[in-house]
This record gives structure tokens, sequence and C-alpha cells, in this order.
């Protein structure tokens, strides 16, 4: 695997307990760098050494390769290296397991911190692994969360979640895909062709109707999945979304939802058409089914399935077809994402 290029952080002047046994190079005027049968190793008196070295980065090195002087820029001009147990070679250009740990190894053995990419993929950011800084330096991230800002080059500076695969790359949806749903531990989680984990009202258009999913902060940026309370800043209101995260268009429980909104009047009936027929909704959101209400000046009769058949207004009857219908009231959304057409 070939290293192109690695994220910006500080270095770490102590690593994981994973690292705990290491040397310490005492300054020796012997000590130093050299090759071994092609290989880098680094000679403390009359040996080769091995496991773990804090190390500078020879000024040669930095000279040679953009990317190891870029490299010890960000870190000081130092560097943890891994020399082999057994004969002392420098680890260097790899991804490895150590002790049971996963590390990364720049092309000149230096060892990897912050985002590295590591391959071209489709979205780029599935190209992307992520290596540890402070108490967890250099452990490749798989398997879990981490709220981390963009790699180098992206336009925001703000931090997002991301969740690494066991692969060790974030998930992220395919760019005509809009949104990548994945159960982790149980849970629903939606993420973008960025790799961020959505959080809040999310419209996702294209393909038929719109999709509203809500994905809630305070549960962790799961899905939400069947009755929630949800406050969008107009105050709260209740919501229905289906097993997928998806809100819930129609008739549940005999209260009548759209786009996961439960809809209905405040302190007054509703009328709300439903597959081009009119329904009269109470204040509570209930669907008014084989009844007779009188409200006010006005008399309604519902059928079974509380399609409203007769209305009379003032000791008037009223054509039903000429009742005005309330307007469906569709969710606050706090970003749409948009799908290509198929």
């Amino acid at each position: 695997m070939k290293i192109e290029r690695f994220g910006k952080r500080t270095a770490a002047l102590i690593l994981a307990a994973a690292l705990s046994a290491v040397q310490t190079v005492p300054a020796a005027a012997e000590d130093g760098w050299a090759i071994d049968q092609g290989r880098q190793v680094y000679r403390i008196g009359d040996a080769n050494a091995t496991g773990w070295l804090y190390l500078e980065i020879p000024l040669s090195w930095q000279e040679q390769d953009p990317s190891t002087a870029e490299y010890a820029g960000d870190h000081n001009g130092m560097a943890w290296f891994y020399f082999s147990p057994m004969t002392g070679r420098m680890k260097k250009d790899d991804v490895t397991e150590i002790d049971g740990v996963t590390y990364g190894f720049h092309r000149n053995g230096m060892l990897l911190t912050g985002w590295v990419r590591e391959k071209a993929a489709v979205p780029e950011r599935r190209g992307y692994a992520y290596y540890g800084t402070g108490d967890e330096t250099g452990i490749r991230t798989a398997r879990m969360w981490r709220y981390l800002r963009d790699p180098e080059g992206s336009s925001s500076g703000a931090r997002s979640w991301f969740y690494f695969d066991a692969a060790g790359f974030p998930l992220a949806a395919l760019p005509d895909q809009g949104i990548l749903s994945r159960t982790i531990d149980g849970r629903i989680y939606l993420f973008d062709s960025d790799a961020h984990a959505l959080s809040g009202m999310v419209e996702v258009l294209g393909g038929g109707d719109p999709a509203f999913y809500y994905l809630d902060p305070a549960q962790g940026l799961a899905a939400s999945v069947g009755s929630v309370q949800i406050d969008d800043g107009n105050g709260a209101e209740w919501y229905m979304f289906d097993e997928s995260g998806r809100g819930v268009t129609g008739e549940v429980d005999g209260y009548l939802y759209y786009r996961g909104r439960l809809q209905r009047k405040s302190r007054d009936y509703g009328i709300f058409e439903v597959d081009g027929r009119k329904k009269l909704v109470d204040p509570d959101g209930r669907i008014v089914k084989g009844m007779t209400v009188e409200n006010g000046n006005t008399t309604w009769t519902t059928g079974v399935d509380g399609e409203i058949l007769s209305a009379v207004i003032g000791g008037n009857s009223v054509n039903v077809d000429s009742l005005a219908a309330d307007e469906m009231i569709s969710p606050k959304v706090s970003r749409t994402i948009r799908q290509e057409s198929r």
C-alpha cells in the first residue's frame, strides 16, 4: 500500500498502553541510523535496536521527500518508529498489527497519526483512514465512532461524527445515493457522501415522494423509529417513523400522519384530503370515524373510514366537494439531500 498523504496532527510524546514497552535512546555518538542487508535499522552500540523508539527524523530524509518534511514540521521533527524484535529492521510503508493493535507507517517509517489517504475511492472519503493521537497515538480506527474535523483540503473546519468500518474506512454514501443507511449496534444511522453522520430532521428528494428522517442528537444521532415527540423550534409535536426510520404518511392507530408529522388543527377540527377523499380529524389528530359531530354551528357526519359524508353549516347542507381542505403540515427540516433520479 502506498501512503499518498497524511493529515496535520500534533505529535504525541506518549504512546498508548500498547506502546508502553519502549526503549529510551541514549545520545551516544556511536548510536544512529544504518543499513543492514538493504533495510533501515537503528544501531545502539553494536546491536540493532528493536521495538518502539522515539527518534529524530533525519534531515536528509526530509530534504529528499516532501511528505516526510511535512510530517517533521507537524511533529517537531520527531516520530515513533518500530523495529522488528527478531531482526531490528524498521517497519515502513505498511499497515500492520503489533501486539494485537493495528498501526500504519509512512514510507520512511514514521508512525502515522490523523487522517491518511490510503487509496482512491468513490466517494473520496472512503479512501481515508484515521490513526489516533494523544493516548491513542498511531492506533488505526476501526469499528468505532470518531468526532473529527474533515481531512485536509475540505471546505469546513467543523467537527462531525464518523463511523469507521472493520477495514478502517468511514461509512459514506455514493454521490448519486445521497444517503447511506446502516444499522450499528441495533440502531439505524444515516451518512452523507462526506461520511458525516446526519443529524436532525433530514429530507431526501429524488425517486418519488420525499422521505423524512429524524436523527436524534439526544440519542447519539440514531434514527427515530415508531412514535416520538419532537420539538422543531415551534413547539413539540408527535411523529411516526417506520422500521427504516422514514416518516409515515397515512393512518396509524387511528391517527393521521403526513411525512411523519401528526396532522391536526389546534383546538379545532380539521379537514384533510387523503387519497382524494376528505376526512375529518379532531384536535388530537385522530380521524373521526362513523360519527356525527357538532362543532359550533357545523354538524359533520363521517363514514367508517373517516370520510366526510355530509356537512351542515348554520342549518344549511353543504356540498362536501366544495369544502376547502386544510393544507398538510410538513416537518421543519434542518437539511435537504438530493438523490439522482433513476
